[in-house]
């Protein structure tokens, strides 16, 4: 006989112990969640901000539209080169800024998702220890 309580049949110190490891994996996991959530919400503000940053680029592409139509009106015999030119410079631009975009906003998997995954992982192989 075992003169310790809980050291039973039942293995009372281990269930215990396994409850206890449980809940904190448990509670460990909601604040990952909560974290992934909060990170979700401020992406979404910067992708506000982005989206401002890009009405910006767009109305300065607009002014550099203007700015060689007046050059075109002041120069009208290099009308044909300077549109061309200037046509040519502004498509790279935008471009090069829609690639960079492309990387950049490409999915990707939930922050700290693979975090969240290895908790729940540890909190099935804890409930198959029965």
């Amino acid at each position: 006989m075992s003169t310790h309580p809980g050291a039973g049949p039942g293995g009372g110190l281990v269930a215990r112990l396994r409850q206890v490891l449980e809940v904190l994996l448990t509670m460990l996991q909601s604040r990952f969640e909560l974290a992934s959530l909060e990170l979700r919400e401020e992406m979404l503000r910067w992708l506000g901000v982005a989206f401002l940053a890009a009405a910006a680029f767009f109305a300065g592409q607009l002014g550099l539209l203007l700015l060689t139509l007046a050059i075109v009106a002041l120069f009208p015999d290099y009308a044909a080169l300077t549109l061309s030119l200037a046509g040519g410079l502004y498509l790279a631009g935008a471009g090069a800024c829609l690639l960079f975009l492309r990387r950049q906003l490409k999915d990707r998997p939930p922050p700290f998702g693979d975090s969240v995954d290895e908790l729940k992982k540890d909190r099935e192989w804890l409930s198959s220890l029965n």
